[in-house]
């Protein structure tokens, strides 16, 4: 390149000064000089980068991982391992490097493709010349006490009208470690994507509600597109384009759960995804039991000696109480329907027979779930009928007895006279004596007063 430009004073000279003859004879000898130096060049700008550029780092390039590895190890020259070193490839990384090292494309915009994808942007690469040799666009750089030049990998190639070049590229994860140009041997700069979910952050709202927030951040290029939530209990994922926007999500069983956030970032039109250790977390929701239908009492009220009446209650806890099926202990059972917005159902029932029932009833809600259980049972003695107070129907003291002459059954025996003795036959005449004189005396102070009346008229 050089000599090109060289060349090219050389004619402008020529046609300043109009010394014709010289400066053809000048340029026809100096061309052939060049063309013979730049033969090199050209074969390999065809299909690639020069081999043997002045500028390069490891002249004639490598064609594999394995041979930048002995390039590295006979440093020659001695600085080719303290530029390496600088770029990211130790003598502890060679093994790793022989071993791991894939294949990448630096392409003429700069950015580095490696498996189908794009990985980092604004490669520089370095080399050996600057402008001071007719290289243009470097920027000096010191390592060991020298000073070498970067230069844009969008200038080398638009200069040789390349729309790529190869290189091979050591990965650490998803991160760029070194790259080194196949051709030249020259190591690269690149400015990889800064892609990071920092944090997701988690409120506990209420027993089983919780918040969810994400902390994640992207520059160098990169864009968050979007965050998307797995609360770790087979729900449905939820989506949100802000990473920094509220979801709230309740669960719907108790337990330990494990949230997790994953981050989409766009590069170049491409999708990058990252879900780390720190964007998840442990949760524990308590999810309080729902409350049941319940049949709270079952109760019978004596109507009769052999009726009743039934009266089950219900606590539907949110439900709508349906009907009730009455089971009477006696082989019969019977239906009833609930009243609309009634918590309680009637139902009469007549027993045939006298014993001790244990009846109960079974609630149907419009859960579908049959409820019974405690409270819904109940007890009840249905006793005999009675012909005397305390004589059941049946008894042989509830039939007269036939009483025959000489029965000596006390019910056939006539009623006794009450018997009287001397002491009775004195006291009752002393009564009726008492009861005479009395009479006499009453009817005598009568007369005597009318007398007086009399009298005195």
């Amino acid at each position: 390149m050089h000599k090109v430009k060289q060349i090219i004073s050389y004619v402008r000279y020529a046609a300043t000064s109009k010394v014709v003859v010289l400066s053809a004879f000048t340029v026809l000898s100096l061309g052939i000089i060049g063309l013979l130096n730049l033969m090199p060049l050209a074969a390999n700008a065809a299909g690639g980068l020069p081999t043997n550029d002045p500028s390069n780092i490891v002249s004639g390039g490598f064609s594999s991982p394995a041979a930048l590895v002995n390039a590295y190890k006979a440093n020659n020259p001695s600085d080719i391992q303290a530029i390496y070193n600088a770029f990211g490839l130790q003598t502890s990384d060679l093994a790793n490097f022989q071993s791991h090292a894939v294949a990448g494309t630096l392409k003429s915009d700069g950015t580095l493709v490696v498996g189908g994808k794009i990985v980092a942007d604004s490669a520089k690469a370095l080399g050996r010349k600057g402008p001071q040799d007719g290289y243009q666009q470097t920027t000096p750089m010191t390592i060991a006490g020298k000073t070498y030049y970067t230069t844009p990998l969008s200038y080398i190639l638009g200069f040789y009208h390349l729309p790529s070049t190869d290189a091979y590229v050591l990965m650490n994860g998803s991160k760029v470690q070194f790259v080194a140009m196949n051709a030249c041997g020259n190591p690269v700069n690149v400015t990889q994507p800064k892609e990071a979910c920092n944090m997701l952050k988690s409120t506990q709202v209420n027993d089983n509600t919780y918040q969810f927030s994400t902390d994640a951040s992207a520059s160098n290029g990169a864009t968050i597109s979007k965050v998307v939530y797995d609360f770790g209990d087979s729900s449905a994922t939820v989506t949100q384009t802000n990473p920094s926007t509220t979801v709230t999500h309740s669960y719907t069983k108790s337990g330990t759960f494990t949230a997790k956030v994953t981050v989409y970032f766009n590069y170049h039109g491409q999708t990058d995804v990252v879900a780390v250790a720190n964007c998840q977390k442990t949760v524990k929701p308590s999810v309080p039991s729902p409350k049941q239908p319940l049949c709270v009492a079952l109760n019978a009220t004596p109507l009769s000696r052999t009726d009743y009446q039934f009266t089950v209650t219900a606590s539907p806890n949110g439900a709508t109480l349906q009907s009730a099926t009455f089971t009477f202990d006696d082989g019969t059972t019977q239906s009833a329907n609930a009243t609309a917005g009634s918590d309680i159902i009637t139902i009469k029932h007549t027993y045939a027979k006298p014993g001790d029932y244990k009846p109960s009833a079974t609630l149907d809600f419009d859960t579908a779930k049959k409820v019974g259980g405690a409270g819904c049972a109940t007890k009840l003695t249905v006793n005999q009928e009675e012909c005397k107070p305390g004589i059941p129907v049946g008894d042989t003291r509830c039939t007269p007895p036939t009483c025959q002459t000489g029965s000596t059954s006390p019910e056939c025996k006539p009623p006794e006279l009450p018997s009287t003795g001397p002491s009775d036959v004195l006291g009752t005449g002393f009564g009726l004596g008492s009861i005479v004189a009395a009479g006499s005396y009453y009817v005598r102070t009568r007369r005597d007063l009318l007398s007086t009346i009399f009298k005195r008229k």
